[in-house]
């Protein structure tokens, strides 16, 4: 089902609508985030700065620019230091795509870009850690949960430690990963009551349900519905314009291919009609020359039987 279909109740912490809205509140964002990290790298975080939705531009205006579903920053707080402790970016992702290990890359190294300053040591680059929420198996492995780490190949037992590490989790997998993390995924997917199997997963879903109840957000996603409905049905006339004028085409190339098979045709039957009538013609010909030949010699024969009777008739 589009989200442009569903209701506001029916949506899910997988549509982008109420996955924003939920990062834009901090009742909803940190718990959320937490569990995510928590249920899918194994570890506890600790104090958490939350950039929601945000765009990372390109380095000059003619590349590309990446928009982050979320992006979160672990901070050291003991003794009044705020130092960068892990950046982590959570990308929930309807969409299937193809290319989405090179996409993540791009999305780092973006990221790394805008972590650090001019003239500051790489050793205070912060770790990255992604974690990509997929509706389809990205390997085909059926695994619930894929961990990325850049390695050395020659050699096992080399600990290459670039900060960089990527978890792409499959909301159907069925292999790896841990209840905890089935079940947060399954809440995901389908942010309902009976889903809510844990305290923290019920304690967010009330909530996520009391945010659904909120008139200002009701308001903005009737907004959005109607922004999104008037840009899908202005892209299916386009569509059909496109399709209408693509048909035509086609009809037209049809037409034309038809016309010029049947002109080939024509073309073809008038010349054999041609060399029958050309060869009709040569066969009279043929017979009337042959009628004249007989003709003169029955001639010649005739008028040479009567020269020699008159040759005969003076000899007497």
């Amino acid at each position: 089902m589009r989200e442009s279909r569903k209701t506001l109740q029916e949506l899910s912490l997988m549509d982008d609508f109420l996955m924003t809205e939920s990062m834009l509140h901090k009742e909803t964002a940190e718990p959320i985030a937490k569990m995510i990290i928590e249920r899918t790298t194994g570890i506890k975080v600790g104090d958490l700065i939350i950039e929601y939705q945000k765009t990372v531009n390109g380095i000059d205006t003619n590349r590309h620019g990446v928009r982050l579903d979320m992006s979160l920053i672990e901070v050291d707080m003991r003794e009044n230091h705020t130092d960068k402790v892990r950046v982590y970016d959570i990308e929930p992702n309807n969409r299937k795509d193809v290319s989405l290990p090179r996409r993540s890359r791009f999305y780092q190294a973006l990221e790394d870009v805008k972590l650090l300053g001019t003239g500051v040591d790489y050793e205070r680059l912060p770790e990255l850690w992604s974690i990509w929420i997929l509706p389809y198996d990205p390997f085909g492995k059926n695994q619930m949960v894929y961990t990325v780490k850049n390695t050395v190949e020659d050699f096992d037992d080399i600990d290459y430690n670039d900060g960089i590490r990527k978890w792409f989790l499959y909301t159907d997998g069925e292999q790896g990963g841990s209840p905890e993390l089935k079940s947060l995924l399954l809440y995901l997917k389908s942010s309902r009551a009976e889903n809510a199997v844990d305290q923290e997963l019920s304690s967010l879903h009330a909530k996520i349900e009391k945010l659904k109840n909120t008139s200002e957000i009701g308001v903005r996603y009737m907004h959005v519905r109607e922004n999104l409905e008037f840009y899908l049905r202005s892209e299916i006339k386009e569509g059909v314009e496109k399709g209408i004028e693509e048909r035509l085409k086609v009809e037209i190339k049809k037409e034309l291919a038809k016309r010029e098979e049947e002109v080939k045709k024509e073309l073809a039957k008038r010349e054999e009609e041609a060399k029958k009538e050309l060869a009709k013609r040569e066969e009279e010909a043929k017979k009337e020359l042959a009628k004249r030949e007989e003709e003169a010699k029955k001639e010649l024969a005739k008028r040479e039987e009567e020269a020699k009777k008159e040759l005969a008739k003076r000899e007497e």
